[in-house]
């Protein structure tokens, strides 16, 4: 009875495969990566509700929890327990507020925030559950090397938080596989990005489309710059937004982009083995 469960135990450190997984979390952002023979495995945003007029994420019960419903379940069903890095983007309840939640069940080793958001009430709530964390905040041109995958971070260039242009934005290579993570950049962000990176940006193999599809992101000169072969939308199904605006979708077509939302696709996930990948969807 114990080789079964100790062949589920092992395989994922003997899996070749890079794999990148857009978690479906509903009117939110949630993915996560692991690298080949689970070298480490990171989080970037953990999904929310966004609740308007109160203040309900201070609530300790709550009718629905993204992070504990989701997006934990999601992680053990793979059998991980513990998190190298968990980077939320923004201050944005809908990209962190289910962080939380990620703290109490799992180990969460490294926490990157945009810096500056530390101050904002969302982060000082949640730095009551994340002092085990080794925290840091990366600007613009910090990154890293992990076996053959590289990180860099191409925003925010200071150290003064604003909102959605100061989206911690990530850029994954590995192979010549390259994924783009960008929050809630919106396009006075993207012409920062272009004008600093635009070699980096070309020919993106995945971008996470900044902001859910929202009109004041996805410029045409920053797809220009990135001509990404895949894009992904993250959105909750008729949500109340509108998103993705569809003067955003025309965009994306009348560029001939291929697209992919997880509010019909669900979680999608992304397997790559020396530069060549495969998708899977989940509905």
């Amino acid at each position: 009875m114990l080789v079964p469960a100790a062949l589920f135990t092992a395989m994922p450190y003997l899996d070749p495969a890079l794999k990148v997984t857009f978690l479906d979390v509903g009117q939110g952002d949630s993915a996560m990566i692991e690298l080949p023979h689970r070298r480490a495995v990171y989080v970037i945003d953990t999904g929310g509700l966004l609740r308007f007029g109160t203040e309900e994420f201070r609530m300790k019960e709550r009718p629905f929890e993204i992070g504990r419903q989701v997006v934990v379940p999601y992680l053990k069903g793979k059998g991980i327990s513990s998190v190298d890095l968990l980077v939320l983007s923004h201050a944005d309840a809908d990209h962190a507020e289910g962080a939380d939640e990620l703290f109490k069940a799992l180990q969460i080793r490294n926490l990157h925030l945009t810096p500056g958001s530390q101050t904002t009430p969302l982060m000082q709530e949640l730095a009551k559950d994340a002092s085990e964390a080794k925290l840091s905040y990366p600007i613009s041109g910090s990154g890293w090397m992990e076996g053959q995958t590289r990180f860099h971070y191409l925003s925010p260039a200071d150290a003064e938080y604003s909102g959605n242009d100061d989206s911690l934005v990530m850029l994954l290579e590995n192979n010549g596989f390259r994924v783009l993570f960008t929050g809630d950049l919106e396009m006075a962000g993207e012409k920062k990005i272009v004008e600093a990176y635009s070699g980096e940006l070309a020919g993106l193999t995945i971008l996470k489309i900044g902001h859910h599809g929202s009109k004041t992101s996805s410029g045409q000169e920053f797809l220009e710059a990135a001509m990404p072969n895949l894009s992904i939308f993250s959105t909750g199904k008729d949500n109340r937004y509108g998103h993705p605006n569809p003067d955003v979708v025309e965009r994306f077509q009348d560029l001939n982009l291929p697209v992919l939302n997880t509010a019909e696709s669900g979680t999608i996930e992304v397997e790559v083995v020396d530069g060549e990948w495969e998708l899977r969807k989940m509905r």
